[in-house]
């Protein structure tokens, strides 16, 4: 399946499966990709399970990018590591052309979602932050 990174086929995956999306179908030159997805699982009113309170945790945020191209993840930038508002946490190159990615939010870095070298679109998350 020459063409096709599993980095970007998981990614239209999980576009897909957000979206409500049951059928894929990709092609790029020779190379073709085709999934069915399940149907999501809808519980009834009475398989709820109800457990005890837990104290609300502010979600995490996702920052995304506003690019299309190969991200390239910065070096200093790892789950756990405190980020402040307009840090430097990689880039975006495009036509040989780098653009730097900042973050718009404080907080400690949850998740790295984008791996470095995978090609980004406009909003893709390239990282989860739990924002202060």
């Amino acid at each position: 399946m020459s063409g096709f990174d599993a980095d970007t086929l998981r990614d239209i995956l999980r576009r897909a499966a957000d979206a409500g999306v049951r059928y894929v179908r990709v092609r790029e030159g020779d190379a073709k990709f085709e999934a069915v997805l399940p149907p999501a699982v809808e519980l009834d009113e009475d398989e709820w399970e109800v457990g005890e309170a837990t104290p609300e945790v502010a979600p995490a945020k996702a920052v995304t990018t506003q690019l299309v191209g190969t991200f390239r993840a910065a070096d200093d930038v790892q789950v756990g590591t405190v980020l402040e508002a307009g840090q430097r946490i990689g880039e975006v190159v495009a036509l040989g052309i780098s653009n730097e990615i900042t973050t718009p939010v404080s907080g400690e870095v949850l998740e790295l979602v984008a791996s470095d070298g995978a090609r980004v679109d406009y909003g893709t998350t390239i990282l989860r932050v739990k924002g202060e």
